[in-house]
């Protein structure tokens, strides 16, 4: 499930960046468990990451994916 998850997480940050011009790989993209379990079944690093490349909030990021 959780690799199932990633590919298609991945698909879309993807496609984030190719509609912002960045055809650059997406490195280091994480899914796994959150440290508490309240905040969920997985977390993810995704806006994290294209927060910059995007020069946008990895906030608007997460609401976008």
């Amino acid at each position: 499930m959780r690799e199932r998850l990633a590919d298609e997480i991945g698909k879309a940050l993807g496609r984030m960046l190719a509609a912002a011009g960045d055809q650059d790989p997406l490195p280091g993209l994480t899914v796994e468990p959150p440290r508490q379990k309240d905040h969920g079944d997985f977390a993810c690093n995704g806006a994290m990451l294209l927060a910059k490349r995007l020069g946008r909030p990895p906030r608007e990021i997460a609401a976008d994916l």
